[in-house]
């Protein structure tokens, strides 16, 4: 992890569309429209400067103008998502699997937007919208809610179009994107050196360099009609950071045999332990804006056991409510944390799933319907394919972790004891959420090594 006091905790996430056909075209890269993000007031930084109350304050002001999104706009997330993590994060026979549902969901709340007919119907039944409206009002809200860069902490969806410079483009859609998805729009020549290192560059940067491989093998083709990508970038720090000092050895029990491990502890702290059915959880705060949930399954039930019921979506959708309201299975009490550092990664092959989940049109060179995308292009114009890439790392600063996501057209009892010790020595789940306490990722950690 970088040894960079502005990141100490980071989650950076990349989500690309590639939309595949018949195309010609010249050279060069150029920016057509660019994202006006909003402004924010800095951070105040150290107390002991002159004028830090007044600096605090419309920092504070700035936050609360941006984040304080139309009552409802949060209504229907926790169903898509719960959706999309049942779907994709099921069934990791053993295996780490990290996957972005806040990735995905801006990319194809775009692709809805590049799409009509019986396309664009399916995405929104995915989403659960009514219509186009909707779901650009609410994306929107749920863009400016998430969004943050004040010098303190980032939270950031950077969303872009790459397009074909031969092929002509519906202005307005282009537009729409920009003004509802903060999304920039390039043009080039697809098929070229300097186009793909534009974009690779634009992805290296946006991920934080943390997907370096990854982003080096994706190209476009002479037949890529656009490319749509989406980039999250979040960082914090912890709330209250692990001391390295207290970092012990220890056994961590995998799913594929025991392993060493780096164990980060805090000894009897002061805070929530709460429990399920079949598993315990923790959640640890990061400085202004969400945190993470730590998912210990009992141990004769494993992390698919838990993805596969219902508690586990309820404690990280109802966030608010389970924290500092009512669940039914909560205690105040002292515990022992032990969490190992780890890095874990995982390839997604996304196209099975969307179909499972409905979406299936787009995949189609024959039913998709992209009209809203082009202007006097006849070719049939298709979804080719979907993927997502993550890495996850954690240690005593925080969490720095990226995921690129491609899509190509072409518990436990309660206590008995005053002491409770959480010690995620066997596989876990957990799932960071940002500044509205949506998951910007969730993941499964089965190895550590």
């Amino acid at each position: 992890m970088k040894n960079n006091r502005m990141r100490i905790g980071g989650v950076l996430l990349a989500a690309a569309l590639l939309f595949t056909g018949c195309t010609a075209g010249g050279a060069g890269v150029r920016e057509i429209a660019s994202a006006d993000y909003p402004k924010m007031a800095p951070y105040p930084g150290d107390e002991a400067l002159p004028g830090h109350e007044a600096r605090f304050e419309t920092w504070r002001e700035s936050r609360k103008a941006l984040h304080s999104q139309p009552e409802g706009y949060r209504n229907g997330m926790a169903e898509y998502c719960t959706s999309v993590i049942r779907e994709f994060m099921a069934d990791t026979d053993g295996q780490n699997r990290v996957f972005s549902p806040l990735s995905l969901y801006s990319a194809l709340a775009m692709t809805a937007e590049t799409a009509d007919g019986a396309s664009r119907d399916q995405i929104l039944a995915l989403l659960g919208y009514a219509d186009m409206e909707e779901l650009r009002q609410k994306a929107k809200s749920v863009w400016e809610a998430n969004y943050t860069d004040d010098g303190a902490s980032v939270s950031v969806l950077a969303n872009s179009l790459w397009l074909n410079v031969g092929v002509k483009y519906n202005a307005d859609t282009l537009q729409t994107l920009a003004e509802n998805y903060y999304a920039s729009s390039f043009s080039g020549k697809m098929g070229s050196d300097e186009y793909d290192k534009a974009l690779q560059s634009w992805l290296n940067e946006q991920t934080g360099g943390l997907l370096t491989d990854a982003v080096q093998s994706e190209t476009m083709t002479e037949d890529t009609v656009l490319s749509l990508i989406s980039a999250v970038n979040f960082s914090a720090r912890w709330m209250g950071e692990f001391n390295p000092s207290n970092t012990e050895a220890g056994t961590f029990h995998g799913a594929q045999g025991d392993e060493s491990a780096q164990f980060m502890k805090f000894h009897e702290m002061d805070d929530n332990y709460y429990w399920a059915e079949d598993f315990a959880a923790y959640y640890m705060d990061l400085e202004n804006t969400g945190g993470v949930w730590f998912i210990l399954p009992d141990e004769d039930v494993s992390p698919d056991e838990v993805l596969a019921g219902e508690d586990f979506y309820r404690l990280i959708f109802d966030p608010i409510n389970t924290r500092d309201a009512e669940w039914e299975n909560k205690i105040y009490i002292k515990i022992n944390l032990a969490v190992p550092k780890f890095r874990v990664q995982s390839e997604l092959d996304l196209t099975d799933g969307l179909e499972e989940l409905g979406v299936t049109d787009i995949f189609s060179a024959g039913n998709a319907d992209f009209s809203p995308l082009t202007v006097d292009f006849t070719e049939p114009v298709w979804l080719d394919q979907a993927k997502q890439a993550v890495t996850v790392e954690i240690d005593e600063e925080g969490i720095t972790a990226a995921a690129y996501t491609k899509m190509r057209y072409y518990g436990a009892p309660p206590p008995p004891e005053e002491v409770v010790d959480f010690i995620c020595d066997r596989p876990f789940l957990f799932a960071v959420l940002g500044n509205d306490n949506l998951p910007m990722f969730t993941g499964v950690v089965n190895t550590v090594n």
